[in-house]
Order: structure tokens, then C-alpha cells, then sequence
């Protein structure tokens, strides 16, 4: 890779990233407490937490999830035939101090080669919130309602408050049931709280975390948080600076999967 094009990564990479922070959301991953983990295979040891604001109503966060062969391998458990992944976008319609609504676009992004079906989602939500559909989608048309108590999902996940599902709850179903390979759905969830915690008709900010997921596949089930983990980028180089100088580009392109606002 020569110095021009590395330069051009690196600009480019920059400009967007000083986009993405002008416009972003409040997105961290944060850690588990130590020697804690989560999922199935339990080697996850961050999970995802997003504030949104009246502010940020039209922005989207963007949720993506994927699980390798290796990642498995690591856990010593059944052998995974390829990676399953998914993405979805959160979009908040409108946040006032009792509503919030999102339009949700999930999609199955694992190999069509892979029997592997999304059959639940599940949101840790503050403050709490009920959950309800105003438009369900052709798959995810069950849901977990919350507030309290704090549903239970697989995984080991605690905290999840509202669950959407396409078969049989939370826990998930048989595979035909789910969101196969290379499909996808869209629907509107709404929230009703108190998101008015200062009683002055001004909604404060609301919080989704964890972003479960749940996958039924042909050799077992999977669930595991949003992952925060940058794609991988070569390993060989032939300049020192290159890998360095990619690191940030998949950054940024990570930040614009992030921040992709509805406009």
C-alpha cells in the first residue's frame, strides 16, 4: 500500500470521525465487573449502553452483532460451521415525557450456507419502560412488555426489560420460526415511562443497554451483546504506519455504522 493511498485513508478516516463525534449519540461499552461474563458462549465481558435525548430524536443506532467459529472455538464448546451476525437499527422517532418510539430495522446478516435464525432481542431499559408495538413486524410480532419484574433471557443476561421475539418468548423457538439467513424485518416498538423525572414537561434522557440477541442454529443456540469489537484488518503490511493508519479507517467506518442518522 503506498503513502498516497494510506494518506487518503487517514484523511478520510478523520473527516468522518470528527462527523460522527459532532452528531453521535452517547454510545459506551462497559465492562462487566471483573471476572464476570455473559452470553452463550460465555466470553463476553462489555455490553453496550446508549443514551438518546429529545435531541437525538431522527438519529440511529446502529447494533451489530457476530459470532465466529473461533470466538466458539475460545469457549471449547460445539463447533460453529461459519459466523452468524446481525445488525439493527434503532431510530428514535420521538421522545417526549411519557413516549418514546423507535423504528427498528433488523437484518440477518449470516450466510444463507448457515441454518441460523434470530428468534429474540432483549433491551435493558432506564427508566422503565413498557414496551408495545405500534406497527409489529412479520417475524418479531411478539413482545415482552416489562417494566418489572425483569424478564428473563438466555444467556445470562439480567437487566433485559423488553423482549422482542419471534417464537415462543424470550427463550426462543424452533429455527423455521425465527429470521433465517439473509432476511430481514422492520417494525415500530414503543415505550411508555416516566421520562420526566424533573416534572417540567421535558423528557430527560432514556437509556437502552445490552441489545441482546438470540440465535436458534442447526448445532445449538447462541446469545450475545452488541459487540464492540473493530473488523479486522490485515495483518501484514508493508509499511509500519499502514496498520495503524487502517485501525483508524475501520474506526470510522464503524462510526458512521453508528451514527447513520436518518435525514
Amino acid at each position: 500500500m503506498n503513502r498516497n493511498a494510506l494518506g487518503s485513508i487517514l484523511a478520510g478516516a478523520l473527516a468522518v470521525l470528527a462527523t460522527s463525534q459532532a452528531q453521535a449519540l452517547q454510545i459506551a461499552f462497559e465492562p462487566l465487573p471483573a471476572g464476570q461474563t455473559v452470553g452463550s458462549p460465555s466470553i463476553f465481558t462489555s455490553v453496550p449502553v446508549v443514551t438518546f435525548s429529545a435531541a437525538d430524536v431522527g438519529s440511529t443506532y446502529g447494533a451489530l452483532w457476530h459470532l465466529t467459529p473461533a470466538q466458539q472455538a475460545q469457549a471449547g464448546g460445539t463447533s460453529l460451521p461459519g459466523t452468524i451476525s446481525a445488525e439493527a437499527d434503532f431510530t428514535l422517532r420521538s421522545l417526549t415525557a411519557d413516549t418514546a418510539v423507535f423504528d427498528v430495522a433488523i437484518r440477518n446478516t449470516t450466510s444463507t450456507a448457515l441454518q441460523a435464525s434470530i428468534m429474540s432481542i432483549g433491551l435493558g431499559i432506564s427508566p422503565d419502560a413498557q414496551g408495545s408495538y405500534l406497527a409489529s413486524g412479520g417475524f418479531f410480532d411478539g413482545i415482552v412488555a416489562g417494566s418489572d419484574p425483569q424478564q428473563t433471557f438466555p444467556g445470562g443476561f439480567k437487566g433485559i426489560d423488553v423482549c422482542l421475539y419471534a417464537a415462543n418468548g424470550c427463550s426462543g423457538g424452533k429455527i423455521k420460526d425465527g429470521l433465517a439467513a439473509g432476511g430481514h424485518d422492520t417494525l415500530t416498538l414503543k415505550l411508555r415511562g416516566d421520562f420526566d423525572a424533573n416534572d417540567d414537561g421535558t423528557p430527560e434522557n432514556l437509556v437502552l443497554s445490552l441489545f441482546a440477541i438470540k440465535f436458534q442454529t442447526s448445532v445449538g443456540s447462541f446469545e450475545f451483546p452488541d459487540d464492540p469489537l473493530l473488523p479486522s484488518v490485515p495483518t501484514e503490511l508493508p509499511e509500519p504506519g499502514g496498520l495503524a493508519l487502517l485501525g483508524i479507517g475501520a474506526l470510522a467506518l464503524r462510526a458512521v455504522r453508528r451514527r447513520a442518522a436518518v435525514r
